[in-house]
Order: C-alpha cells, then structure tokens, then sequence
C-alpha cells in the first residue's frame, strides 16, 4: 500500500498526496512547443474558451472520510489561464447524505495558495484587483482510466451556489456504489473537470495602463537636463556623490536644495538640520553640503534625481531596483513610494507585452530573466503584473525549447548575468506554473 501523507489545512478538509502517484505521467497539452497564449479548435474561435483536467484521487484516500461534511481534495488546483491572467479554482469531494459526495468548484484567486503578507510586503504578490469571473459554466465526470483510455460513468453540470465567495457545485454528483465499480479497474477516481469562461475575463489591458509621472510641485526640466550632464549650474547649492570615492568610481552631481526640499520631506529635514539618518544607504557630510549615496551608480542616481525635480518615473537597471528602492523608501513619501513601485511595474509589463505583440521573441528570454531578477530584489508585492507575464513567457519559452529540441537562445549577456545573480528561486516559480498549466487543455467551445 502507498504511503500517504496527510495534511488538514482547514477544519473537516484533508488533502492526501500518495507518494507513488507523483511520477505517473503528466499530459502536456502544449507538446508541439505551442506558446501558452494558443488556443486549440481556433477554426471554431468564439467568446468561451473551455478548461478541462484530470485529476485522481487514490482509493485508499477515501478511507480518510469517516463522517458527514468532511472534504477530500486533489493535492493541485485547476489552473485556468490565458492572456496572462490566472485563475486558481480549489476542487473538492464533500461527503454527504444518502452516501453520495458533492463536488465543490471554488474560486481561490490569482494565485495558488493566498497567504498572509510578510512582514515589509507591500501587498499581494498578484493580480489584488482581479475578481472571479462574473460567472462559468463547467462540469464534473467522475469514472476510471482502462489501458490509458477514460471511462466516464458520471456527467454533472456545475452549478452556483449564493456566496460571496465564488463557489460552483455538482450535489450528488457521486453515489459510493459507484466507488466500487471505479475501484474494481482501477486504483483512483478519475476526475474530469471542465471550465468555460468567457474570453473577454482574460483582458490584461484592464489591469495595465500606460505610466505617467507623479507631481512632485515642480517644473524643473531644463534644471535637470543641466544636473544629470554633472554640470555646476549656477544656482547649485549641494553636491550627491553616486559611490565610493575611496575606490575611485564615485560620480557627483550638483543639485540644488529648494527644488529636492519640495519633493522629499526627508531631504528638507536634513538640509535645514544637517542631521544623519540611521541608515548606510546615504552618508551627510555636513561640512561639505554634500550627501554620498556610498551603494548607488551613476544609472541609479539619475533614476532618483529624474523623479525628484520633474516627477518622471524611471526604470531602474534590472539589478538595481532593490538598491534603488531602499534609497527613495528613506527620501520619499509612502504615498509616492507606492505610486512609484507602481509605475515601475506598469513600466516593465508594458515592455514585456510590447515584446510579444512585436514578436520579438529572441529578446523575451533575456527580458523575462532580467525582469524577474529585479522583481524578486523589490519588496514583497511590488511588482505583481509584470510578475504574472514574466513567469508566464518564460514558462512557455521553457516549453517551447523542451518540446522542440530548440535551444533557449542564451547569449553570453545572459551567462553573465547567471554567473552573478542566482535565478534558483525564479526559476522554481516558472516551472511550478508550466507543470499545471500544460496539463490543462485550453479549447474554443
């Protein structure tokens, strides 16, 4: 017998995973190395697109269920994506009377698993604004498999139930007579689950609006044309040094108080009081009028000097946005901390999709991996948009090469980068999302 392994996550619910069903077979609907965004029966193209998977759950499991209520659940979620928008449904058998079990559908969102936010995040790690489909058709068949083939002995719609929680049920859906019969073939319920949602839920340009800058109270372009050449404007009255001058690689600018004064609480507080902060991000010699920012290049500087005197919103270096983050998380407002993560995300989503709609596909491996670099050094929930299409794109390049024998196109760009960032926890990310969406299959209906 298998060993199984039990985990009650909430009261009455158990999820049983057996060890020997872990390296069965796993279909991939996407073998011909199709990108994800592709949609099988396209001839037929309307405004619903079908989901269906198999799921099992062993027979053994069922000796878990010892009264009325208690619910047994497949240990993977149905992953229902297209156009780089997510949704996770949890599936679940709820013993009930008259020896029949309910199957349950629930909405559980953009990602696979919500959590509580870590300490520092600045929200969900997802989609925060996306809500259920307004509404889906589905159905559930439950049966066995023989010599590979699926043998349906029940076919049940879907049906909604009146919750604020997007829940779908099939009562009764499942007699256990009907077990022994199942269990006389084989040794798991099979269980077929189809979705259809309408296209139109898929629209990612809801959730991606062109950035625009932030009104820090000024107009000072011409003023910081002059500071990021490094000129000594006329009217300057401080110095900030990118780096660290004992190693030769620093680089001043020369700036002027009443304008940064305006757009930085922080920095009005330190030019009238000439006063440090707890903090190796940035050093005040008071005797110079001068701020060194000891972690910060040359890029970065103007990163934070761009917004400072005009507003603008610039992207930072793919490796610097944590460094970047945590300088203007000491200079700036909350508010405009947040609107400027926001920005950076709404940036580097618009530049991953205009990849793809301009078919760009050599760059997209080397834009995906630089992408989800930066996002995973910002804080927690950051950058949860170009999160979603970065994971996405790699995942289906990653097939692609997979299935086709194709090489990623690496560059020696690319191996540098490799060499000095660990890409470890990405890449876990990535293969996650590929291993339960190839098993969907995506079709017009």
């Amino acid at each position: 017998m298998a060993e199984v392994k039990v985990d009650d996550i909430e009261t009455n619910h158990k999820v049983l995973v057996h060890e020997d069903l872990k390296d069965e077979p796993h279909p991939n609907y996407y073998a011909k190395g199709e990108s994800f965004e592709a949609v099988s029966n396209e001839e037929n193209a309307s405004q619903l697109i079908s989901f269906t998977r198999m799921f099992k759950i062993h027979k053994d499991d069922f000796k878990e269920i010892t009264g009325f209520g208690e619910l047994l659940s497949p240990s993977e979620p149905l992953l229902t994506y297209h156009n780089f928008i997510a949704a996770y449904w949890k599936l679940s058998l709820m013993y009930s009377k008259n020896d029949t079990y309910d199957f349950i559908v629930a909405y559980v969102g953009p990602t696979k698993s919500p959590k509580d936010f870590a300490k520092g995040a600045l929200g969900p790690n997802a989609f925060h604004m996306q809500q259920a489909p307004p509404t889906i058709k589905g159905s559930v068949r439950f049966g066995s498999t023989v010599h590979g083939m699926f043998e349906s002995l029940t076919d049940t719609d879907l049906a909604e139930m009146g919750t604020t929680v997007k829940v779908y049920v099939a009562s009764g859906a499942l007699k256990t007579h009907m077990l022994e019969k199942i269990f006389a073939k084989s040794e798991c319920l099979y269980i077929n689950v189809t979705l259809i949602v309408a296209k139109t839920y898929f629209n990612i340009d809801k959730f991606i609006g062109r950035a625009v800058g932030i009104d820090t109270g000024g107009n000072n372009e011409a003023t910081l044309a002059s500071v990021l050449r490094k000129e000594k404007h006329e009217k300057h009255d401080f110095v900030f040094t990118a780096g660290d001058s004992s190693k030769n690689d620093s680089v001043e600018f020369y700036v002027h108080r009443a304008i940064l004064a305006k757009s930085s609480p922080t920095l009005a507080s330190i030019f009238a009081l000439k006063h440090s902060l707890m903090t190796d991000q940035l050093l005040v010699v008071s005797n110079e009028n001068r701020i060194i920012f000891p972690f910060l290049t040359e890029n970065d500087m103007k990163v934070i000097l761009t917004f400072l005197y005009s507003g603008d919103v610039e992207l930072p270096k793919f490796d610097s946005f944590a460094k970047v983050g945590r300088v203007l998380s000491l200079i700036v407002s909350k508010d405009n901390l947040l609107n400027i993560f926001k920005q950076w995300d709404q940036q580097m989503a618009n530049f991953l999709l205009d990849l793809v709609r301009e078919n760009k596909h050599e760059m997209l491996v080397l834009a995906t991996i630089k992408a989800l670099i930066a996002i995973y050094s910002a804080p927690y929930g950051a950058l949860p948009l170009s999160k979603r299409i970065a994971v996405s794109i790699l995942a289906s390049k990653i097939n692609e090469a997979e299935c086709t024998g194709k090489e990623l196109l690496v560059s020696d760009e690319l191996k540098e980068i490799t060499k000095k960032c660990s890409i470890d926890k990405q890449l876990a990310s990535v293969m996650q999302f590929k291993y339960l969406y190839t098993g969907v299959k995506k079709e017009y209906i």
